[in-house]
């Protein structure tokens, strides 16, 4: 026996849902064309080149002789956990974990034993970082010790010393 054949309104199931046609007649004209997977290139690039989405925040390039550091977020921990640098430096953070963490200067203090945080944000800066490989940055223009934390992982905390 063969397979059923598909009639009236049962042909609505196999039609993709809208907006998916055209993405499966270029799957499809990839598969046939000779070039295959590299096909795909020039979509790639132009990818590449695509302006962030409104809302995120960015890095901007740093002027000649502006000084610059850099915080990581692995594996739920800011590294390095105590940063020093000259005032006037501007600091960013990148999120190279697949999940939302922030950048929220203030103090989370451990209140007990059941994992309780006492939260205090200062206001200075708050930066989300919604997913892997969004960065945000901030420029320390005074001198002091500033502590922040991720709002989302009240443990993971940090500070920056500008001297």
């Amino acid at each position: 026996m063969g397979r059923p054949a598909i009639r009236g309104s049962d042909r609505s199931r196999s039609t993709p849902p809208h907006g998916l046609t055209a993405l499966h007649r270029l799957t499809a004209r990839i598969r046939g064309s000779r070039l295959g997977p590299l096909a795909l290139v020039p979509f790639i690039a132009l990818s590449a080149c695509a302006a962030p989405a409104a809302g995120r925040p960015t890095a901007s390039a740093p002027s000649a002789g502006a000084r610059s550091a850099e915080v990581r977020i692995i594996s739920f921990r800011f590294q390095p956990a105590d940063l020093e640098v000259a005032a006037g430096t501007t600091v960013a953070w990148t999120n190279d974990d697949a999940i939302l963490h922030t950048v929220t200067s203030g103090t989370s203090t451990k209140k007990d034993e059941l994992g309780n945080y006492s939260l205090a944000p200062d206001g200075r800066f708050d930066g989300p970082l919604p997913d892997k490989g969004r960065t945000f940055s901030f420029t320390f223009s005074t001198a002091g010790e500033y502590a922040y934390f991720c709002s989302r992982h009240n443990n993971m905390t940090a500070r920056v010393v500008v001297r």
